[in-house]
């Protein structure tokens, strides 16, 4: 895992015209994470877990909160404004489209950890909700 960090982050370090290997970087993500957010529009803030499968080209996601399991599929994109790279989450819940744009870097010991604004694509909000997650080092 630390292997894939530093490659991860050299990866990242590299000029905005060189090509990164997105499969390697999708691979840093694979594993478990706690994560808390805030929903959209509101104060209401929640826990849950999520788990991060890395496939070819994009990461299969299930979050679950409160015991209701929610599938996503993430993937590495490049913005508009900057010479960077996100991870772009899409699911659905309660039959609502939400995205999340996540920034990553590494934590101290190496694992992934991302912060995210989460809102509803083509619709206006006032106050995007937040999310972050945090590795799980205790997952099998």
């Amino acid at each position: 895992m630390k292997t894939l960090c530093l490659i991860a982050l050299s990866l990242l370090a590299m000029s905005a015209n060189a090509e990164i290997d997105q499969q390697e970087l999708i691979r840093f993500f694979h594993g478990s994470y706690d994560f808390i957010g805030v929903t959209p529009d509101t104060q209401n803030n929640y826990s849950g877990k999520a788990k991060f499968e890395a496939r070819q080209g994009y990461l299969d996601v299930t979050r679950e909160i409160n015991g209701i399991q929610v599938n996503a599929r993430a993937s590495l994109e490049k913005t508009a404004m900057a010479d960077a790279y996100v991870l772009r989450m899409r699911f659905k819940e309660n039959n609502i489209d939400f995205e999340e744009t996540c920034l990553f870097h590494a934590d101290l010991d190496n694992y992934a950890r991302l912060t995210c604004y989460l809102y509803q694509p083509e619709k206006q909000t006032h106050k995007p909700g937040m999310e972050a997650y945090f590795f799980d080092r205790n997952s099998p």
